[in-house]
């Protein structure tokens, strides 16, 4: 077992690109996993803040020291972008439809397991962990405010139930992660970090055929359009990681490629329990999936260089 979980730890990049192929041709088995998509998502938090010093970390995020700049960076990624994608989206004449995804996009949190990505792509994990915990501690309150003002709608999110939620989720991540550091010593864990590395990826594979239920059958009823999404979700997931890394670069900031990571990687699958259905909705979650699991492939030797 520690050796199949080694070999898919020094894979990883192409294991999660595959992935995302063969959860198209999985629908029934995203069905039937979809129950489980809160729990999913509380594992990964929890594989991903067991690789590191979980009090010491919580102890950093809320010091006077790293609280100023974990607060600036959180509301920068769940206020800031959001206005200024909405405004290009609105001048370059975009649908209603893509201009409402691509703020729900821009609202919502880092996804959880963009501290597992860190660890994989060798990013500071620590303030990706960091930052995720504040922004999905905020999300439920800022994102319903945003969007509503940004699109100009009553968008009947329910705010208290998404913040219970989201709160179940983060403590179920953080007791997991306390158990398994009690099962597994730091030195075990740091020694076997590609196995690690292996498990974090194969737990991101099961958080991904949820998102892919009837998405093969939207695609071959509307290909014109799921390609056109296709592109959309590129665009914006790329091109925010790349304009936010260069920028932190540039300003000769550390964790550059941190910050891009979560800049482009966001936790978008919360909408879909909230927001009513919605084909283009459905099909950008999805497709979104593709970009943010093809990163460590695609960008590896972009994020080389994390200064």
């Amino acid at each position: 077992m520690l050796s199949w979980l080694n070999w898919i730890g020094h894979h990883s990049r192409w294991v999660l690109a595959l992935g995302c192929v063969a959860a198209l041709f999985m629908e029934d088995f995203g069905a039937l996993v979809r129950p489980a998509l809160g729990p999913l998502i509380a594992l990964l938090l929890a594989l991903a803040m067991m690789r590191v010093n979980l009090p010491r970390v919580m102890q950093e995020t809320l010091s006077p020291r790293h609280l100023p700049r974990n607060l600036l960076i959180s509301v920068a990624v769940l206020v800031i972008t959001p206005v200024i994608v909405w405004l290009l989206a609105t001048s370059v004449d975009l649908s209603n439809e893509a201009v409402a995804a691509l703020v729900f996009f821009c609202c919502a949190p880092p996804i959880a397991s963009s501290a597992s990505l860190c660890f994989i792509l060798k990013l500071d994990g620590a303030l990706a962990l960091r930052v995720t915990l504040l922004a999905s501690l905020f999300a439920p309150l800022t994102g319903p405010l945003v969007a509503t003002q940004l699109l100009g709608t009553n968008i009947e999110v329910p705010t208290l139930e998404l913040i219970l939620r989201i709160t179940l989720i983060m403590m179920g991540g953080l007791v997991g992660a306390l158990i398994l550091r009690r099962i597994w010593s730091p030195s075990t864990i740091e020694a076997n970090a590609t196995a690690f590395d292996g498990v974090s990826t194969l737990a991101m594979l099961m958080f991904l055929f949820p998102l892919f239920k009837g998405v093969a059958t939207g695609i071959q009823e509307r290909p014109l359009l799921a390609l056109g999404i296709l592109a959309l979700v590129v665009v914006a997931n790329f091109g925010l990681r790349i304009i936010v890394t260069l920028m932190s670069r540039r300003l000769g900031r550390k964790g550059s490629g941190t910050s891009g990571l979560m800049w482009g990687n966001r936790s978008v699958a919360i909408y879909l329990a909230v927001l009513p259905e919605s084909l283009f909705f459905n099909l950008f979650v999805a497709l979104y999936q593709f970009p943010m699991y093809f990163t460590p492939l695609v960008l590896k030797r972009f994020y080389n260089r994390d200064g």
